[in-house]
């Protein structure tokens, strides 16, 4: 599928198209104008529009936002607010990195955009794919050269021999030159190694033609002058310089001492326990009647492990039925079986999605609080982040006495009441 080229870690713009929505309908139930700024930082407005978005956003596959996230997510907006007016002042916004990376979003954007709207959904695939590519590139005259190709995977190769000038790709009033595609394959790859071999050279620059032709899309659509678009690439912008400050002043963090990692962990000795587990064999069969026959042989004295591998329908079959150790959370459809049965206990009937099942628990090993030595790796981790995180909010402190920074509290307030209402009326149903 072509839209494998796409980058899929970007949160699905219908999150934003929806939180637009959400966004605007909560503006005019204000009764305000469009976007009122609900606060500043510097010369930064952030709106109301800016900051329901974000709270969904924020939220994207943690479940929906909650109101009492809302005032958190703010907060996180003001800080990379912040960090980024000290970034620019830094200069790190005209960093060549920073604009390559800028750039890259801005493209991703755009292709994903433009292929929702006029394909689908870039995960789902679609079988009109091929021929919507093939429309673009028809409308396009996009002409590969063969003997441009040839050159390209020379000068992909380490011995670098081809002409960097010959044409390999034209469209439109486009042309790609060897050494001109060369550098796009690079900076679209995380490697930034591009293939010698010429099947795969081939596909690679399939893939490169169909992202220009969804970009110059994307343009004719005027996605590039949207207001979710427009708000997107701010967002990101902010984020990668605040991410360069908070790097080149603070770093990964430091190294805590042994006598802070035991004062940490004697403190928090709660968060250090090994939770209980069960180990556990299950036979999966379709109907209650097979349950019951395969209980009575059980009654007789015939042998779990052996039943499992002839008669369940579970992928632990082949296995003897067996589910290894596992701890509460893991399976939530049997664990309430799992954690009542004593070791050796074998289970009554019970329905599970796609048939019925008996349990047996083979072992069980009882909930402990882990030693130091245990845990050290964990406690050393976790005092890590949070040393860190002290020591970020208090370089945001200091730099916030230097802007001026404006929250409308009363505006605020508002937006969160109505938020929590629109939040929790489905729950409600």
């Amino acid at each position: 599928m072509r839209c494998a080229a796409l980058r899929t870690d970007i949160p699905n713009l219908l999150v934003a198209v929806v939180l637009l929505c959400l966004s605007l309908f909560l503006i005019c139930g204000c009764g305000e104008s469009p976007s009122p700024v609900i606060a500043t930082v510097g010369e930064r407005e952030m709106t109301a529009a800016d900051w329901i978005w974000e709270c969904g956003l924020g939220a994207a596959g943690e479940g929906n936002p909650r109101p009492a996230d809302s005032r958190a997510v703010l907060d996180r907006m003001i800080e990379r607010a912040v960090l980024a007016i000290e970034g620019e002042r830094r200069g790190y916004d005209h960093l060549p990195a920073i604009q390559r990376q800028l750039a890259w979003i801005e493209e991703e954007q755009l292709l994903l955009e433009t292929y929702r709207r006029e394909v689908g959904d870039p995960n789902a695939g679609n079988p009109e794919e091929g021929d919507y590519y093939q429309e673009l590139r028809d409308g396009a005259g996009v002409e590969v050269r063969a003997d441009g190709l040839a050159e390209l995977a020379l000068l992909a190769s380490s011995r670098g021999r081809g002409d960097e000038g010959v044409e390999v790709v034209t469209f439109r009033d486009t042309t790609w030159a060897a050494g001109e595609l060369l550098e796009r394959l690079r900076m679209s790859r995380p490697s930034g190694s591009v293939p010698m071999d010429e099947a795969v050279l081939s596909d690679l620059v399939e893939r490169e033609i169909d992202r220009a032709l969804l970009v110059e899309r994307a343009a004719e659509l005027g996605i590039d002058s949207e207001e979710t678009f427009l708000r997107t690439l701010r967002r990101e912008r902010d984020q990668l310089i605040a991410e360069r400050v908070l790097e080149a002043e603070i770093g990964s963090g430091r190294d805590p001492s042994l006598p802070e990692l035991r004062e940490y962990f004697a403190a928090h000795r709660e968060k250090y326990e090994r939770e209980e587990e069960v180990r556990a064999s299950i036979i999966v069969v379709e109907s209650m009647s097979e349950a019951a026959a395969l209980l009575d042989s059980l009654a007789r004295g015939e042998d779990f492990e052996r039943l499992a591998r002839e008669h369940s329908i579970d992928p632990s079959g082949p296995r003897g039925g067996d589910l290894g150790y596992f701890a509460r959370g893991r399976f939530e459809h049997i664990e309430e079986v799992a954690f009542r049965l004593s070791r050796g206990e074998v289970s009554e009937a019970f329905a599970v999605d796609g048939g019925v099942a008996i349990m047996k628990v083979t072992a069980r090993t009882p909930g402990r609080q882990l030693t130091f030595d245990e845990a050290r790796r964990t406690v050393e981790r976790d005092l890590r982040e949070e040393l860190r995180a002290a020591r970020i909010a208090s370089f945001v402190a200091e730099l916030r006495q230097g802007v001026d920074v404006s929250i409308d509290e009363e505006l605020v307030a508002r937006y969160e009441q109505q938020m929590a209402e629109v939040i929790d009326e489905p729950e409600e149903k």
